[in-house]
């Protein structure tokens, strides 16, 4: 099944739309299927999402919102508050008193990329807990086959070798970009910037030869990969593993291929640091009992939603791992 989570995104908004504004507050606790839990929240949930209604993690936090109503029997407000890389949602969560019902949906840039790249940010890791992933992607590296007859990573590195390269991405400070200058480094190859600022341009910019490559997360490339004509060909993931199937290819990982980078897009949930870790594990519990619910299944198949279902402890593993290896190649190809 394809993972974009952008086909059929309105009819997932519309499907749960009762979550955008609070929900039924005479629904009951523990619907079948859910998860019974000793702990009982004595107030609505409410849930920050960073950026516009209708935005892939928008829609993740609506459906996480819509799974604690059926618990608790509470309302679920998911809050729209995009801006400032995350710092007005996260200031607005601790402007009111900690609690495992005041929480945010955040993505790995957040604490990862930003802070490094803009020293007004002001979101700390240590500020909160995380509950609960939402989406969880792979990156890769993808080029144009029919433009550059590069079809693996032999061929891309004589290639950067013998020709100009350029790579399209989003501005310094974006994934797509500190992955590309990461890679290369460490390979020892070249490359010029394109700035682009969405990823369609950056799948426009190798297409049109403009580029030689680009980073794409799964659902992105999942668009254009085995499309007819087939000249986007995925040659390397920034994957733990040694490769990933996509599509008809077999992906080998840049770990595989010697360097030492791993890193996805990541999206998450989160709540106060100092928040009932037993509670934290009631509503992580209550989240993974829903998603095996019907109700959850068929809407998430409408949308093509595959949730990440990490606990608290293994998306903070995640995030801290990030952050250093984001650390290490900012000092040695940014700060400088």
């Amino acid at each position: 099944m394809k993972r974009s989570l952008f086909l059929g995104m309105c009819m997932v908004v519309l499907v749960i739309s009762t979550v955008y504004g609070g929900g039924n507050t005479d629904s009951k606790a523990s619907a079948a299927g859910t998860s019974s839990t000793a702990w009982t929240p004595d107030r609505d949930f409410t849930i920050r999402v960073p950026f516009a209604a209708g935005d892939v993690m928008d829609v993740a936090c609506r459906f996480v919102g819509q799974g604690l109503e059926k618990t608790y029997g509470k309302n679920a407000v998911i809050k729209n508050m995009p801006g400032a890389n995350g710092t007005i949602a996260g200031n607005d969560m601790l402007s009111v008193a900690a609690a495992p019902t005041e929480m945010m949906g955040g993505g790995i840039a957040m604490f990862v990329l930003a802070p490094l790249f803009n020293t007004g940010v002001s979101l700390k890791l240590e500020d909160y807990k995380m509950v609960s992933g939402l989406i969880a992607e792979d990156w890769f590296l993808c080029v144009n086959t029919t433009k550059t007859g590069i079809k693996n990573w032999n061929d891309f590195v004589n290639y950067t070798k013998n020709n100009r390269s350029i790579f399209s991405a989003r501005a310094p400070g974006s994934a797509g970009h500190m992955l590309s200058v990461a890679l290369m480094g460490e390979a020892g190859l070249k490359a010029e910037h394109l700035a682009t600022d969405t990823a369609a341009k950056d799948v426009q910019a190798i297409l049109a030869g403009d580029a030689a490559f680009t980073l794409l997360t799964t659902a992105q490339a999942e668009k254009y990969v085995d499309a007819p004509g087939d000249v986007i060909t995925p040659i390397a993931v920034f994957s733990e593993g040694s490769s990933i199937q996509l599509g008809s290819y077999q992906v080998p990982s840049v770990k595989s291929l010697g360097f030492d980078i791993a890193f996805k897009t990541f999206n998450f949930i989160f709540t106060r640091a100092s928040s009932d870790q037993a509670a934290v594990d009631s509503i992580y519990k209550s989240i993974i009992a829903y998603y095996d619910t019907p109700e959850f299944k068929a809407q998430a198949e409408k949308a093509n939603f595959v949730p990440d279902t990490s606990d608290g402890a293994t998306v903070q593993k995640i995030l801290e791992d990030s952050r250093d290896m984001c650390k290490r190649f900012y000092d040695k190809y940014y700060a400088r």
